[in-house]
């Protein structure tokens, strides 16, 4: 699984950022896609997202 990172916004948006691709997602040169594993989570309560 490829960990990501949970960053929430104040207008209740979130965006899942790579924290480190996993090894089948490098050996297939990004063809193959894995489960999604937050490891860390991180609150923007002071930023809105691009979307407003």
């Amino acid at each position: 699984m490829c960990d990501y990172t949970k960053v929430t916004y104040k207008c209740g948006h979130y965006r899942l950022l790579v924290k480190a691709w996993c090894n089948l997602y490098v050996s297939s040169q990004g063809t193959k896609r894995c489960l999604v594993n937050v490891a860390t989570t991180e609150e923007k309560t002071l930023e809105n997202c691009s979307s407003m």
